[in-house]
């Protein structure tokens, strides 16, 4: 199970505020880059190039461990003339386009199950799909993909085993001009991707008998987040030298064990 990063739109929009922001405040009136920016057919949406390209990171580094020479996929379509509600499923099926072209150029082999045929499969195999798919339950979305893959395996009978959520770290990019003037008029720093004393933000270090994951740093004082996919800050008062550095971590997982 794969989630996006939050807010996708909200930043693409803050961003193209600022830099209208930036042009007005100019002394040379400039031009919209407008002209200079069509778009081609294969144009896709930010967010659901995001979608798409993190689930192919996701495949091809399953691909490393597992011997994966077919690919098996539940095709999104819908039908935009009899209901006019599902606009945004426009954007899903241009991403899907990428989706299939890569996997074919990937495995070779692709093959598409439609909605209709996971439906039927759910009631073979007796289990049953929750309405919310973005809960962390193998009884979410991800229902789907084991019951395609058990019958590919020509399995007679599936035990739900625990799964993998992934989110790719999102780093905080770097703001030499902050929205908001600080006290004094001085801007704080902001963004980057190093820490403190060589460390790096998504370093998976040892602190206090605990894996945890690097953050920002503050009066000499490193901030650590939790070593699971939300990676919630616990601490801004970590000590450099009470962190061992094991690895740098860019996709965060946590597994969720059955029945959860």
């Amino acid at each position: 199970m794969t989630e996006l990063p939050p807010d996708i739109v909200k930043k693409l929009q803050q961003r193209r505020n600022q830099r209208r922001y930036r042009r007005y405040r100019k002394c040379r009136r400039t031009e919209c880059r407008f002209d200079n920016r069509g778009r081609d057919k294969d144009w896709l949406a930010p967010s659901q190039k995001s979608k798409v390209e993190f689930k192919l990171t996701v495949i091809r580094g399953l691909s490393y461990l597992y011997p994966i020479n077919k690919s098996v996929v539940e095709d999104v379509c819908f039908n935009h003339y009899h209901k006019r509600w599902g606009k945004y499923f426009s954007t899903v099926e241009i991403g899907k386009i990428l989706l299939y072209e890569t996997l074919v150029e990937w495995f070779g082999q692709l093959q598409l199950v439609s909605g209709i045929e996971t439906a039927q499969l759910r009631a073979t195999y007796g289990v049953t799909k929750c309405s919310d798919k973005k809960k962390h339950v193998v009884e979410s979305h991800a229902i789907d993909a084991l019951i395609i893959t058990a019958n590919e395996l020509n399995l007679n009978n599936i035990e739900i085993p625990s799964f993998y959520v992934w989110r790719r770290y999102q780093y905080r990019r770097r703001q030499l001009h902050k929205f908001q003037f600080a006290k004094g008029g001085i801007r704080r720093r902001e963004g980057g991707s190093n820490s403190l004393n060589g460390f790096k933000k998504g370093d998976i270090v040892l602190y206090k008998n605990r894996l945890a994951r690097v953050g920002g740093y503050m009066n000499g004082k490193i901030s650590l987040n939790t070593f699971d996919v939300k990676s919630k800050r616990f601490t801004q008062h970590a000590e450099p030298k009470e962190c061992i550095r094991l690895y740098n971590q860019k996709i965060l997982y946590t597994a969720i064990p059955p029945n959860c």
